[in-house]
């Protein structure tokens, strides 16, 4: 998968996050849930929303970069397991009349369960994602600091060597 094929992996994840999350103030019928725990859900909706959303800004900030998109390849499973929960999300608050709704319920709250638990992980691994990132930016960062400062040391190492070396060829030369 390469940088552009993530990137529009994101972005219909995000779409679909984004209808999830409208359809989500709508009612949705008998549940075992209490309203705090849709509340809950809906919560967990705008987290993952967020994380993939800093994912994605992540990404195009660093969209030149071949090397570092092609390296996110293994996010490809995840991507695809938000999809399929996301659509399960949409398709029950979207699709199912207030009749099925009362005939499915405790069939959807099993369903949804899973579902909120597979955006969960991955809203984690996004977070992984990105922190590793970050980490691999400031290591960088801080090796060619400490290779500019190991240059200076040496410039700095080398004058003084060939400085010694004219006092000693001048002291030896009388």
């Amino acid at each position: 998968m390469d940088g552009l094929s993530l990137a529009a992996s994101i972005i219909a994840v995000l779409q679909l996050t984004g209808s999830c999350l409208k359809l989500s103030k709508r009612f949705i019928g008998p549940s075992e849930f209490s309203s705090s725990d849709l509340t809950t859900m809906t919560t967990a909706l705008y987290e993952f929303n967020g994380a993939v959303k800093t994912f994605q800004t992540h990404l195009e900030v660093y969209e030149d970069d071949e090397a570092r998109l092609s390296s996110l390849n293994y996010l490809k499973p995840s991507l695809e397991r938000c999809t399929e929960a996301l659509d399960i999300i949409e398709d029950f608050m979207e699709h199912t009349t207030f009749i099925g709704k009362y005939l499915i319920g405790s069939k959807f709250d099993r369903r949804i369960k899973l579902s909120l638990k597979a955006l969960h992980d991955a809203k984690g691994l996004f977070m992984l994602a990105l922190h590793a990132d970050q980490q691999y930016v400031t290591v960088k960062a801080h090796v060619q600091s400490s290779n500019s400062l190991l240059e200076q040391f040496f410039m700095v190492w080398i004058d003084m060597f060939v400085t010694l070396v004219r006092i000693f060829e001048t002291s030896t030369a009388t």
